[in-house]
């Protein structure tokens, strides 16, 4: 029986690279303001960030919205990383900026 891989290339590590990844990218954002940015629920946000293993429907807006490429998030590519500030996403509809609920 062939062993399982336990360093860098193992499923595991690489989950745990694309969530780190995510983190970063994401700041200080609430799972509420990142889910407004891409168009996800914050608890699948949050499954997401704590499994490592994000919808691809979920991946190209991240990307398209924080300014990175999917194949960098995914570890695919050193290339496309984040660069200076990421944007602050859009105000929930029916709220003021500034203000808590």
């Amino acid at each position: 029986m062939a062993k399982r891989s336990r360093g860098r290339d193992s499923w595991a590590y690489r989950r745990m690279e694309i969530s780190r990844r995510l983190c970063d990218v994401a700041g200080d954002l609430s799972l509420r303001e990142l889910g407004a940015a891409t168009g996800a629920n914050h608890e699948t946000i949050r499954r997401y960030l704590d499994s490592g293993n994000p919808s691809v429907e979920f991946l190209r807006n991240f990307s398209t919205h924080f300014g990175v490429s999917a194949d960098w998030v995914l570890g695919l590519s050193e290339r496309g990383g984040p660069r200076g500030k990421p944007k602050a996403a859009p105000a929930p509809r029916g709220k003021r900026p500034g203000r808590k609920p």
